[in-house]
């Protein structure tokens, strides 16, 4: 963990050179994910002796979710093409 945190400093330390305020925000969140993940896969690699029962186990687990929660998601991924593709403006009877 304590590799993961340095890591993170250095990375925000070279994100600064970044003009853009929102943009350095979106990558040191990146950077941030990406790191707590890696620290997360090696320390699960560290306690769990075969990663195929986790790997299996999280596939199993997110099939699950994806079924369950498979109109909402299908209603966000139909309302995301809507609304990019500015079909219905305001006013519009749909």
């Amino acid at each position: 963990m304590l590799v993961a945190r340095v890591l993170i400093l250095v990375l925000r330390r070279g994100l600064r050179a970044l003009e853009e305020s929102r943009e350095r925000y979106v990558w040191s969140k990146v950077v941030l994910y990406i790191v707590w993940f890696v620290a997360f896969v090696a320390v699960l690699a560290v306690f769990a002796r075969d990663l195929s029962n986790v790997v299996l186990a999280g596939g199993l687990i997110g099939f699950g979710i994806t079924f369950v929660l498979q109109r909402p998601i299908l209603s966000f991924a139909a309302w995301l093409w809507l609304t990019s593709r500015h079909l219905y403006r305001a006013g519009d009877r749909v």
